[in-house]
């Protein structure tokens, strides 16, 4: 299942031109030939990414931005802007409308489906945070609270979001070269501009990212900008590594490049390693040519995504409490997953996205519990918890359903049978081979799960979806334990 992309133009070969271009990488396509047209699927069709062309009669590409941008309905929906090459005026003011991200024509393949791929990736991030917060909302009973209370997350205010005194930014690199240059050009943003000079590190390599690890941490940037040419480190492993981090779960990232994706061959080895790490969440790039006007406009517009971000996340945090919390791991318990299911089977009944879930049980964990005390138990499981946190992404969601059995659910269009099976088994690996240090006791301690995944299959409702995960369960325990069990329809 894959994202649904609105392409507005008011040209019909453009409009036909992208589309084919889109529908190779199987997206579900819609197309309006002017604003009118695009408003009305804006309302009547959940669209994941708008492509839209600036000059068409009537409403034009800006005024169509801001119409989706100031609607709290449809401000969430990245907007992707289609300029002239030339025109850096253009560019910049589309994203001061708010337009997420621009494409020059003529427009190439890799550019359109990167910079696509990346946005998509973006919303869906807003999306689970916001069906996190319903779930919540249903099991208080309090849908009038949160009719009101959701708006304040829905709505991007692009004027209120011009304060950016309080972001703060990691530039790392191997000198202060561009570090004084973005530093001059933001300065009228923010002052809070840091750098993390890679050279400095020549003779203690390893001490490079356990550094920059404890910095990076400390200091929990809203924007990150990485040196695509740093010599002493994989630029795209110091990227891993950090996004891996809690703390930076939420922030932005952008890599500095030689020169733009207008400008690469398909087969250049600097080309693929930047499709990789937009593939790995990178969420934008810049060329050294660079306009200044344009890198302020693209800094600012990461400084506001990650303010929207946080306004939701800190929207659902404010109204989250004991009835929603495990009180030992602080994650979602099993009263609001029993609901938060219900919420995500209703929408992927309307959308293009596939919906698993992964169940986890510790094996012969009463013998820790009985040998070690229950301390010692609850010391692995908010560790193993930890563990998992650490290796699924932003927008799955890890429940308590009870004891010593935890629940996953992975919801998104870019997600299949083969990969779900693949973060189950790394989870499981993960965990067999952690050392579980319980420190006051000395004890070290080695645990083992099983596993059992299954794939939403419409029109089952919530009780044969897990029915089905926990058979999947028992297979996993019944057969030897210590395995993964995929059982799919």
């Amino acid at each position: 299942m894959t994202a649904a992309i609105l392409v507005v133009d008011d040209l019909e070969y453009n409009r036909k031109l992208l589309e084919t271009k889109l529908l190779t990488e199987y997206y579900t396509v819609y197309t309006a030939a002017n604003g009118q047209e695009a408003i009305k699927i804006l309302k009547a069709i959940k669209i994941d990414v708008v492509l839209l062309d600036i000059v068409m009669p009537g409403m034009d590409g800006f005024e169509l931005c801001k119409a989706i941008k100031s609607n709290q309905d449809t401000a969430h929906i990245p907007v992707i802007i289609i300029t002239a090459l030339s025109d850096i005026e253009d560019k910049v003011k589309g994203l001061e409308c708010g337009a997420d991200e621009f494409l020059t024509k003529p427009i190439e393949d890799i550019s359109l489906f990167a910079r696509v791929k990346s946005l998509v990736r973006m919303k869906a991030v807003s999306n689970q945070i916001k069906l996190r917060s319903i779930t919540y909302n249903q099991i208080n009973n309090n849908d009038s609270e949160f009719l009101n209370a959701n708006k304040v997350g829905t709505t991007l205010s692009f004027k209120q979001s011009n304060d950016f005194s309080n972001s703060t930014i990691l530039i790392i690199d191997d000198d202060a070269i561009w570090f004084n240059r973005i530093s001059e050009i933001i300065t009228c943003l923010t002052k809070k501009v840091e750098l993390f000079e890679c050279i400095n590190y020549t003779d203690n390599k390893n001490k490079l990212l356990t550094d920059l690890e404890k910095i990076a941490t400390s200091l929990v940037p809203d924007l990150l900008i990485i040196n695509n040419q740093i010599i002493l480190e994989d630029p795209l492993r110091v990227y891993a590594i950090l996004r891996s981090k809690d703390e930076l779960k939420q922030s932005a990232f952008m890599l500095l490049t030689e020169d733009s994706l207008e400008n690469r061959d398909y087969d250049d080895i600097s080309t693929d390693k930047l499709l990789k790490g937009l593939e790995m969440g990178i969420n934008d790039f810049f060329p050294y040519s660079i306009d200044n006007n344009e890198l302020l406009a693209r800094i600012k517009t990461q400084l506001r995504r990650k303010q929207y971000q946080d306004q939701l996340k800190q929207d659902l945090d404010n109204r989250l409490n004991l009835a929603a919390k495990d009180g030992l791991t602080n994650i979602f318990n099993r009263r609001y997953f029993d609901s938060h299911i219900n919420q995500l089977i209703n929408d992927a009944k309307d959308s293009n996205k596939s919906l698993f879930l992964i169940m986890i049980d510790f094996d012969h964990f009463k013998m820790v519990n009985d040998t070690y005390g229950h301390q010692v138990g609850d010391e692995v499981l908010k560790a193993s918890v930890k563990i998992i946190e650490t290796n699924i992404r932003v927008t799955d969601l890890i429940a308590r359903y009870g004891g010593e059995e935890f629940i996953i659910t992975i919801y998104d269009d870019d997600i299949d049978q083969q990969k779900a099976i693949a973060l189950a088994n790394r989870i499981k690996i993960k965990i067999e081979t952690h050392n579980f240090i319980i420190s006051n006791l000395k004890l070290q301690l080695k645990q083992t799960i099983s596993i059992g995944i299954t794939e939403y299959d419409p029109p089952e409702d919530a009780n044969a979806l897990i029915s089905r995960t926990d058979k999947a369960l028992y297979n996993a325990k019944h057969y030897g334990r210590n395995q993964v069990w995929a059982l799919f329809r």
